[in-house]
């Protein structure tokens, strides 16, 4: 295993940086940096142990090497010679997925479809997304992020919000994965229905019963048919 890339940081340095604050939450900031990273900052590392913190992202680091479609945690940041937090990429020119019914539908289509790609890819390594929100209310914050493009970017791996699970066994953990993507989507196809006054319609039926196939038989090409109805078959 490669080393895992470490920023040190000084007291004076975050002061110089507090005008680079784009985002505060309720146990951390983050930080917007000249080089297309961002910096995030705990006010509390989210371990009991810090050097639990350094090997979650360490591990993190190494899976890396093999997700294409989702970017992890670059490495960590310590301040005065303390774990502090983690940095990564920034996703520019990207909204909250509470901003969803904003997007064109072929946007809309792509992200739900590319969503599903990038959890199943994560699953398979082993990567088990603990809060995928899919709620719709204009104030909360999911750990998604979605563009006009259709592009999709999973976020927040550091704050326990992720596990990494490498026994054979984990098939609860992965149904309740899919179990909230299943929310999720059907969350967004709902919607879609009501806001057409398709509800009526045979349509509902059969991506009510598509997407509860796909969890009870964890055939995740059912969900994808689910949002082809929605957005194809009119």
């Amino acid at each position: 295993m490669e080393k895992t890339p470490i920023i040190d940081l000084s007291s004076s340095d975050l002061i110089n940086m507090r005008y680079r604050v784009i985002g505060k939450g309720s146990d951390a900031d983050i930080y917007e940096m000249p080089n297309g990273l961002a910096y995030k900052f705990y006010r509390k590392i989210p371990f009991t142990d810090p050097n639990g913190y350094e090997k979650h992202i360490s591990d993190l680091v190494e899976k890396q090497k093999n997700i294409r479609l989702t970017k992890l945690p670059l490495g960590i940041i310590k301040v005065n010679n303390q774990t502090a937090g983690c940095f990564m990429v920034k996703h520019a020119n990207h909204l909250d997925m509470n901003k969803f019914k904003t997007l064109r539908p072929k946007a809309q289509l792509l992200v739900l479809h590319t969503l599903i790609t990038k959890v199943q890819e994560l699953v398979a390594n082993n990567i088990y997304h603990l809060d995928l929100k899919h709620e719709s209310m204009i104030d909360s914050k999911s750990n998604i992020l979605i563009s006009i493009k259709g592009d999709v970017q999973i976020i927040d791996f550091d704050g326990g919000s992720a596990e990494i699970v490498k026994t054979n066994d984990a098939s609860g953990i992965e149904n309740f994965v899919y179990t909230s993507l299943g929310e999720l989507i059907f969350s967004q196809l709902y919607a879609k229905l009501i806001r057409e006054k398709r509800l009526e319609k045979e349509e509902y039926g059969q991506i009510n019963k598509l997407i509860n196939r796909s969890l009870n038989k964890k055939d995740i090409s059912d969900m994808h048919s689910a949002i082809d109805i929605a957005y194809v078959k009119r």
